[in-house]
């Protein structure tokens, strides 16, 4: 009787020296540890209506070293919180439907992959950063877009399920700061139209700005417009008319225009032509009168 209340004694004695051990340094535990709970499924299982625990960095700066996660209606919130237990109030959090989660929300500030220094809600830093969207509810092949940037543009192209690309990116050029040039090397461009027909189609008002873009200078006194017979001889040796740009074509022979330029050319044209009209009234005036005269 005596050695079964000695064991019992030293049993509690170690009991109390483990406690004690635990409570000013490590416990360690060989196997699993369970927090109400008396089966633990994992090597840390926290039971509880609104299970949490706290992580104390206590290396760091007062009110700076204190995390919480919880787990509370299905989902998973990590929040930070001070040394006097105030609490961030727009918990991030992990939501789940059944095993599946859901989504990852973070209410506030920016999340970084490849950056511990993100400076946009969303920042992916890499040598040739990209990221993949995937929309999951399409036909094979038909839902999977690469957003990437490389040679300091942005590119945009198709991919299937096996990951094969459309070698043909759209992409989006800079220099510096200024967004130079948007380049679709194939299709079709629609705006204010979803079926469009030809390389542009625009559906609505198209207006240009330019440094001069009519030419009403024509009517100005100091312009020298010259006369029917000099437009003439130009028009017949040239080809084309003097204000509308010559023809010009590729490296492909294809024919290249410039709308400003040429649209100012024939408005140009347009109207010198009506002077020439009115000069020709002027002369054909002119000259009735003379018949009349002599006809009397």
């Amino acid at each position: 009787m005596g050695k079964i209340v000695i064991c019992v004694l030293v049993v509690f004695m170690l009991a109390v020296t483990v406690t004690s051990y635990a409570q000013q340094g490590d416990l360690i535990v060989n196997g699993k540890l369970g927090v109400g709970t008396e089966n633990p499924a994992n090597l840390l299982t926290i039971s509880n209506a609104q299970p949490r625990f706290e992580i104390i960095e206590n290396d760091a700066s007062a009110d700076n070293g204190r995390w919480l996660i919880q787990g509370h209606a299905e989902n998973l919130y990590l929040s930070t919180t001070n040394d006097a237990g105030n609490l961030d109030k727009t918990w991030m959090r992990v939501e789940r439907t059944g095993l599946d989660i859901d989504r990852v929300v973070i209410p506030e500030g920016n999340v970084g992959i490849g950056t511990s220094t993100p400076s946009s809600l969303l920042t992916i830093s890499n040598a040739q950063p990209r990221f993949e969207i995937i929309e999951n509810d399409v036909a094979p092949d038909n839902g999977k877009w690469l957003i990437m940037g490389h040679a300091e543009n942005l590119y945009f192209s198709t991919t299937n399920d096996a990951g094969n690309l459309d070698i043909t990116w759209m992409r989006v050029e800079r220099t510096g700061i200024n967004v130079d040039r948007v380049i679709i090397p194939a299709g079709n461009v629609g705006i204010g139209t979803a079926n469009p027909i030809g390389k542009l189609d625009v559906n609505g008002s198209i207006y240009q700005r330019g440094s001069q873009l009519h030419a009403d200078y024509v009517f100005e006194p100091k312009y020298k417009l010259e006369s029917i017979e000099d437009h003439s001889d130009f028009m017949w040796k040239n080809k084309h008319l003097k204000s509308v740009p010559k023809a010009s074509v590729d490296e492909n022979g294809l024919e290249v225009v410039e709308f400003g330029n040429r649209n100012k050319g024939v408005v140009e044209e347009l109207e010198k032509a009506h002077i020439y009209i009115e000069q020709l009234n002027e002369r054909i005036k002119a000259l009735e009168d003379k018949i009349v005269l002599l006809e009397k």
